[in-house]
């Protein structure tokens, strides 16, 4: 739907703006990654090469991945925090594959006292202790090797 409307728009705007010379009126597109470690990785690719074939670059705002079954205050158990850091170790191996048409990952906010406090979603905890996202962010193939896929 997304990819379509700016086609459409882009299209239109190059045949009643030759004077735009090939720029697009369109020249972004975001993404709210607001995800959970069951989101589709397959599908958020798809998205990300779908965007990009339209000629516009990517923004992932709002990255968040939350793990469902928690209480504000709990600590991860050490299995869902492995879960969390393997879905942010394959998602930026994608945003890494697809760098060249992607602007920027912006995460939504900086520790798991956020508006998600009950899947306890970001880098680090509330106490502002690096979880094991940090490290898969800041290093995906190595926490892949770690712990897997």
């Amino acid at each position: 739907m997304v990819v379509n409307m700016v086609n459409v728009v882009n299209k239109r705007y190059a045949q009643e703006h030759p004077e735009a010379n090939g720029r697009l009126l369109i020249e972004g597109i975001g993404m709210q990654e607001h995800d959970t470690i069951n989101t589709s990785l397959v599908n958020v690719e798809n998205a990300i090469k779908a965007y990009i074939a339209t000629g516009c670059k990517v923004s992932i705002s709002e990255l968040d991945v939350g793990v469902p079954g928690y209480q504000k205050g709990q600590k991860l158990a050490l299995a869902d925090e492995i879960k969390q850091g393997v879905y942010y170790a394959n998602l930026f191996n994608i945003l890494k594959k697809y760098s060249s048409g992607i602007d920027r990952v912006t995460f939504w906010g900086l520790n798991d006292n956020n508006w998600r406090p009950d899947e306890l979603c970001l880098l680090f905890d509330t106490s502002n202790r690096t979880k094991l996202a940090y490290y898969a962010v800041a290093n995906p193939d190595g926490f892949l090797q770690k712990y897997g896929n």
